[in-house]
């Protein structure tokens, strides 16, 4: 089948790139085809940032015919060939043996037929090949039916397929979040196999979470989630974190609606996962901040774990993220959303009349409208204090983080969306010592030594936080006070 215009998403450099490559193998006596999932996203008409490219030259032919190759993967039969700007990842064609360890094949055995190499593969869809020179689009295991049909299936009996890779399981459900695609019958059957599920057990903990962030980034990763739970695939990763409590079915924590059930009541209001077409939203709103889906990713895993762990402290599911082997940032915004979470609804009159908030000083307390608003004031300065503690630099991209992130999936939020606001207000206003108008050198020339000077200073910024505007040097050296 000739499809002249597949390459037609790629950047005009990447289609030189894969087409120089693609020639000089064949010159040189070679076949070369793209393969794999750059051809199925190629077919939908998405663009690619990774290309992979098969052929029958071995990696050391390849090399002698590139200017530039890197040996990223020599051993494998892969190289990446530097052309044009962009990395191609280039393989020779492999057939598989036997996997004792249930993730990587216990020989590498080079193959000499494009035919060979595809029967290895893992799913239907992933099992295309494309000749950029000629345009021809080869499928030989119905893979251009199944991505019309929208399915996910195996090459082969799925239990083959899952037995050889026991992260094949786990790469299906993250498709069906990536791809928006459905499990073929027997391939969703083969899911919760036991046998299978020993086999998948084997797979390096840092894989499984590597599947789950990239489903994490879809636009809509229930279906990953609700799958790998459904299935028992979650509880094996779960066992190899020591933990033992059973989560809560995802169908019954709400994330799939605007609120969990009211016997939460810590997490009423709790912000779902997805929104149709609300992915681009939240990029829009967070093109500013270079590592957004990152922050996309662990706002998803906060809502998650403690959706389907409700009772659960937040000290034990950063427990287990470091034991998944999540990266440092994700735990500390589990441990900065978890303070978020707790903050209580501001007072009413907190929105009702904003000139009557900037009013409201220690001088004017004697309201109970006026104290209620210093109250809520000194927390949300103590809860940017402390995020601040475990965040750093990272506390405004987190705050700016969760406003898009409650904008685009869960508007009714209202109560966390004020509570936002209020934090983003106080950024503005002093809430470290560092935003204070003294130092310690100041207290050091009224007499202040040691512990006396951090006490001082905290409690100087302890009225500050009940009223900014206290925030002078004359007002801080008067709180301060002389040494008894």
């Amino acid at each position: 089948m000739l499809r002249p215009d597949l390459l037609q998403p790629l950047e005009p450099s990447q289609r030189k790139a894969v087409i120089q490559a693609a020639r000089t193998l064949q010159v040189a006596g070679f076949e070369c085809f793209l393969v794999g999932g750059c051809v199925r996203d190629l077919i939908r008409g998405q663009s690619t940032r990774d290309l992979d490219l098969t052929t029958n030259a071995l990696p050391e032919q390849s090399r002698q015919l590139f200017k530039k190759t890197i040996p990223t993967g020599i051993e494998h039969g892969t190289i990446t060939v530097r052309l044009q700007g962009h990395s191609l990842e280039l393989t020779t064609y492999r057939t598989e043996g036997t996997y004792s360890d249930g993730r990587r094949p216990d020989e590498v055995r080079f193959g000499q037929s494009l035919s060979e190499d595809l029967c290895r593969r893992d799913f239907t869809v992933n099992a295309l090949a494309y000749d950029p020179v000629s345009s021809e689009l080869v499928d030989e295991h119905g893979g251009l039916q199944d991505l019309e049909q929208r399915l996910i299936r195996t090459i082969g009996k799925p239990e083959d397929r899952f037995f050889e890779d026991g992260l094949r399981p786990i790469r299906a459900c993250r498709f069906l979040s990536t791809l928006d695609f459905q499990l073929e019958k027997n391939t969703e059957i083969a899911l919760a196999d036991p046998e299978i599920h020993k086999r998948a057990s084997l797979v390096a903990i840092e894989r499984f979470t590597e599947e789950l962030r990239k489903g994490l980034k879809s636009a809509n990763p229930l279906p990953m989630l609700s799958t790998i739970q459904s299935t028992g695939l979650l509880q094996i990763f779960l066992n190899r974190a020591n933990l033992q409590t059973p989560p809560v079915e995802l169908s019954q924590t709400g994330l799939c609606s605007q609120a969990i059930p009211a016997n939460h009541p810590e997490m009423q209001e709790q912000p779902i996962l997805a929104r149709e077409n609300r992915l681009a939203h939240y990029q829009k709103q967070t093109h500013s901040i270079s590592d957004s889906l990152d922050w996309l990713i662990d706002i998803r895993i906060y809502c998650w774990l403690r959706a389907i762990f409700p009772g659960l402290p937040y000290q034990e599911l950063i427990g287990l993220l470091r034991r998944w082997k999540f990266p440092n940032h994700t735990m500390l915004c589990m441990e900065a959303s978890a303070l978020l979470m707790a903050l209580p609804v501001p007072p009413k009159t907190a929105f009702a009349d904003s000139q009557s908030k900037e009013r409201a000083t220690l001088a004017d307390s004697s309201t109970v409208q006026s104290q209620e608003l210093i109250s809520y004031r000194v927390l949300i300065r103590q809860t940017l204090f402390q995020l601040f503690r475990i965040l750093d630099h990272r506390l405004e991209d987190f705050l700016f983080s969760w406003t898009a992130y409650l904008n685009s999936f869960a508007p009714e939020a209202t109560s966390k969306h004020e509570c936002l606001q209020e934090l983003q207000t106080g950024y503005r206003d002093p809430f470290r010592i560092k935003d204070l108008k003294v130092n310690g050198k100041d207290l050091m020339e009224l007499g202040f030594q040691g512990k006396q000077i951090g006490d001082v200073l905290q409690r100087c910024l302890e009225q500050v936080w009940k009223d900014p505007t206290l925030n002078s040097r004359d007002s801080l050296l008067e709180i301060a006070g002389r040494p008894q």
